[in-house]
């Protein structure tokens, strides 16, 4: 870009930062477009020599080329004439016209010779000063830059070429107001080094406008290739600074241009080359920035809280984080006090070889990071785009169309083409017509699920997915599916064993069908509902049935969310199939009430709830009359055992009646609230099993007890509630201990023979034939003094059931058979 549109653009850029809203900096700073500057500037300075007084005639002329050794040319003044061309008028008259003017000139005028020497430098020989300014040599930097005439408002720059490399021990304060550039000579390679110790700023731009290396102007005016180069290397004794190669504040303005390298320094600060405070400008129009560091917690070769203007061939690559991460140009934009997006505008075409990495320091979807300088027509974002490389690890990219941030598109290959593959690793109840599956499958798929009674026909991929019972499972995941079968389903299977069958379908349409046989050993138990009603304003019956036995635990309450089984009364161990009532009192609230019923089966499976509704609407009022007494409510231990008074002679097979009378149980006028207590069964066990449990009212041994004993005795008894028209059983079963007594016997010998119709004789020990019935009681003896039996009387029974008196009558028999026969031989042999 020509030095005279960048200086109108910075110019326009100082003047507006503050008059101007934040938001329209970047607008301002562009607002002379390439065509405001016309060339009647550099052809003034290339006429202007024309008006100034002729110079003397040399005394002689060269004769040979610029590379030769040129005579001596006497001139009036002792002037110096400038390596370079000059950027402005010069104040005196060259000795040859500027366009012969070369960058490099003998190192003194004839006229400044002393006595006895002669001039003899060569066009290529060095100036005396370390630095030249229009024609001038200085011997400090600093000296040259208080020389320095140009302004920001001026259309170009003065030149300070550094005519040999350098150290520096302090920093380069550019003055407030000028606007000057610093370039090395034209075919020299000069470097300005950070001398050891010194960790500060190395040029530091306040208010000012400075620029390293040569941009095209520079170049034009000189009529020539330039080939030098300015290295800045911040390195100096390796250790860690405190500062930048350049430091941009206070409005300052700064420019890089092709000729210039900013290198090697390590700083713990952020911007390790360049830092730029905001309300600043910072062009890049060539050169590069490459091997610095930033240590600790700093950032970027480039730190920058204000907008960056690039076009060219730049390259800022290769700079670092204390981490080794790439970080090259960072910018702030977390500034709060201006509505302007900080970002890097495209000013012109970009070259081919340049190379700039970028990022932001809080990172967002959305934010600008590229755009377009608004006077710039001839270039895109798209176009601008392959020569920036965002280096941000924080999962954005920039848009190629639109320079904004967006999350990163992660490039995703075509996966590879494999079989589906899924099966069924587990199946497990939750309820009676609930399962729990666990599936495994190496791709995506939809999971389409159907139950039939185990031994019917498999259904197809097709039957399956027909249903449309689907779920989702992840690749290469164990999934947990759980299912309710539908109520097609439940009245298929029943109490009967399931089958699931689950069909997968990958994206592409493959399908693989599995199935798990539910272990029906392990099928939770299964309520079904047969009877709710009220039986008074206060109580109810529900009546159920389970598939399995177990015990049943109840609850009842307003609301149809079913409370846990373990926030449930236990009820009472029920059959499998075999109606059981549950009896609800003392129900206070008013209107609907539910009746949550849960079984858990004898082998630990609990069954899901059965929910039980009691209408409002048919709920009893409330009773009206009031009793003619208070009701009866006696305890289960005034209950009455006879029979059992005296010892019993425990013959084998021998049982003895026993009657049990309920306390309340011969309450024939009942009214609502009365209590009785139903025997049920009895056991010589305080908590027996099922097989210990005897509903028959008798009592005996089948081997018999010989030894005189006192027995516990154990009678269980059901509540029962009177609800005023009718005996309702409740959850309470009671038992009470009870004790009898066995008297002393003998038995052994007893022959025992069974008779019809369930009786049963037996020869006592006298000899006697007692017939007795099936439950023990005499029917006859052979002896005239037998009785109807007493409360001690027995039946003794054995367990040997030979016919005694039958073989006693035989063994008569034959003895009279013997003795008749000796006789009759005996009589034989007499005769």
């Amino acid at each position: 870009m020509r030095k005279k549109q960048v200086l109108a653009l910075l110019l326009s850029g100082a003047l507006s930062l503050s008059m101007a809203p934040a938001a329209v900096y970047a607008e301002d700073v562009s607002a002379l477009s390439i065509e405001d500057v016309s060339d009647a500037a550099v052809e003034t300075a290339s006429e202007a020599p024309a008006e100034e007084p002729a110079p003397e005639e040399p005394a002689e002329t060269p004769t040979e080329t610029p590379a030769e050794e040129p005579t001596e040319t006497p001139v009036e003044e002792p002037t110096e004439t400038p390596t370079e061309a000059p950027e402005e008028i010069p104040t005196e008259a060259p000795t040859e016209a500027p366009a012969e003017i070369e960058i490099v000139v003998p190192d003194t005028a004839e006229g400044n010779l002393k006595e006895g020497e002669t001039a003899t430098p060569t066009p290529t020989e060095k100036a005396k000063g370390t630095f030249t300014l229009n024609g001038e040599s200085y011997s400090k930097l600093e000296d040259a830059l208080s020389q320095v005439k140009t302004t920001p408002e001026d259309t170009s720059t003065d030149v300070i070429y550094v005519n040999e490399s350098i150290t520096i021990s302090e920093p380069v304060v550019i003055p407030q107001g000028i606007a000057v550039t610093i370039a090395a000579p034209d075919k020299q390679n000069i470097q300005i080094s950070r001398e050891a110790g010194f960790d500060g700023n190395m040029f530091e731009v306040k208010g000012s406008f400075l620029y390293f290396g040569m941009d095209d102007l520079n170049v034009s005016e000189l009529g020539i290739e330039y080939t030098g180069m300015l290295e800045i290397n911040g390195s100096g004794d390796g250790s860690v600074s405190a500062g930048s190669i350049v430091s941009v504040s206070d409005s300052g303005n700064f420019g890089l241009y092709p000729g210039c390298k900013l290198t090697g320094n390590n700083t713990s600060t952020n911007g390790s080359a360049i830092r730029c405070d905001k309300n600043c400008v910072l062009y890049l129009g060539g050169g590069s920035i490459t091997g610095n560091k930033t240590s600790g917690d700093g950032v970027g070769a480039i730190y920058s809280a204000s907008s960056i203007y690039v076009e060219g061939n730049v390259s800022v690559t290769g700079n670092t984080d204390a981490d080794g991460s790439d970080s090259n140009i960072v910018l702030d934009n977390t500034v709060t006090d201006t509505d302007a997006d900080v970002l890097v505008f495209i000013y012109g075409e970009m070259d081919e070889a340049s190379r700039i990495g970028v990022k932001l320091q809080a990172p967002a979807e959305g934010v600008p990071v590229l755009s377009v300088a608004p006077e710039t027509d001839t270039i895109t974002i798209a176009d601008a785009f392959p020569y920036f490389i965002y280096e941000g690890n924080d999962g954005f990219e920039i848009d190629k169309e639109t320079g904004l941030l967006k999350l990163k598109e992660v490039p995703t290959e075509a996966p590879e083409e494999v079989e589906l593959e899924a099966k069924i690793t587990d199946g497990s109840w939750i309820s009676t017509n609930k399962v729990k599956l666990t599936v495994t499958s190496n791709k995506d798929a939809e999971v389409y699920i159907k139950v039939v009674k185990t031994g019917t026909k498999a259904p197809t991929a097709e039957e399956i997915i027909k249903d449309n019972h689907k779920t989702k499972v992840s690749a290469n995941k164990t999934s947990a599916v759980t299912y309710t079968f539908s109520a097609e389903e439940k009245k298929a299977v029943g109490t009967d064993g399931a089958t699931v069958y689950m069909c997968f379908k990958d994206a592409s349409g493959e399908t693989v069908v599995a199935s798990v046989e539910m272990d029906q050993t392990a099928r939770p138990p299964k309520l079904t509902g047969i009877e709710a009603s009220w039986t008074g304003h206060a109580s109810a019956t529900v009546i159920f049935q389970s598939d399995k036995s177990g015990t049943y635990y109840w609850s009842w309450g307003t609301k149809s969310a079913a409370p846990g089984i373990e926030n449930c009364t236990k009820g009472a161990a029920i059959a499998a199939n075999a109606n059981t009532p549950i009896y609800a009192d003392n129900i206070t609230e008013e209107g609907a009430v539910y009746v949550y019923v849960y079984v858990k089966s004898n082998d630990g499976l609990v069954s899901a709830p059965l929910v039980a509704e009691l209408p409002g609407s048919s709920r009893p009022a409330v009773p009206t009359d009031k009793p003619s007494r208070d009701p009866k409510v006696p305890a289960v231990t005034e209950s009455k055992v006879t029979g059992l008074e005296n010892p019993l002679e425990f013959y084998p097979n021998t049982f003895y009646p026993f009657t049990v009378s309920g306390a309340g149980m011969d309450n024939n006028d009942p009214i609502e609230g009365d209590v009785r207590w139903n025997p049920l069964y009895w056991s010589t066990s305080s908590n027996p099993s099922n097989s210990e449990k005897h509903s028959t009212w008798k009592i005996g041994a089948a081997g018999g007890i010989k030894k005189a004993a006192t027995y516990n005795m154990y009678i269980f008894y059901r509540q029962e509630k009177y609800t005023g028209n009718e005996w309702r059983a409740t959850d309470n079963i009671t038992s009470v201990a009870y004790q009898f007594r066995s008297a002393e016997i003998e038995f052994d010998g007893i022959t025992i023979t069974p008779g019809p119709n369930g009786t049963y004789s037996y020869y006592d020990e006298d000899g006697n034939l007692v017939t007795r019935d099936e439950d023990g009681n005499l029917i006859s003896r052979t002896d005239d003094t037998a009785d109807t039996g007493t409360a001690t009387a027995t039946g003794a029974n054995t367990a040997d059931e030979s016919p005694i008196g039958t073989m006693s009558m035989m063994a008569v028999l034959a003895l009279l058979a013997g003795g008749y026969t000796i006789v009759r031989k005996r009589k034989k042999i007499t005769d």
